[in-house]
């Protein structure tokens, strides 16, 4: 199914006509729910048959699945030079808080 919208696909973005382009949505729609769906299968499986017996699989995908947060990039101190390491950026944030706070 996704492979037939990827060859449909690209005649009806390009067309000017309305019915092509509405038969092109359609098949978009229909795919992308597919692949949705397909996923929820993927993650119920793992959930009810690795989990008690391959855990690895289950939180390997999990952890997959999860954001990573970024951390605090380097700022500029008082005199005007960055400071990179931890130690370096606590001085300039400790300052700003503490104004904030109080």
């Amino acid at each position: 199914m996704l492979r037939e919208n990827i060859t449909f696909g690209k005649s009806g973005r390009e067309c000017n006509d309305d019915t092509v382009y509405a038969k092109y949505k359609k098949q978009a729609n229909k795919a992308s729910k597919a692949a949705k769906l397909a996923e929820k299968e993927f993650e119920r499986k793992i959930a009810k048959k690795y989990f008690k017996r391959l855990y690895k699989t289950f939180y390997a995908y999990a952890r997959s699945k999860s954001r990573v947060k970024n951390s605090v990039g380097p700022l500029m101190d008082d005199n005007g030079s960055l400071a990179s390491t931890d130690k370096e950026m606590e001085d300039p944030l400790n300052a700003f808080f503490c104004i904030c706070i109080y």
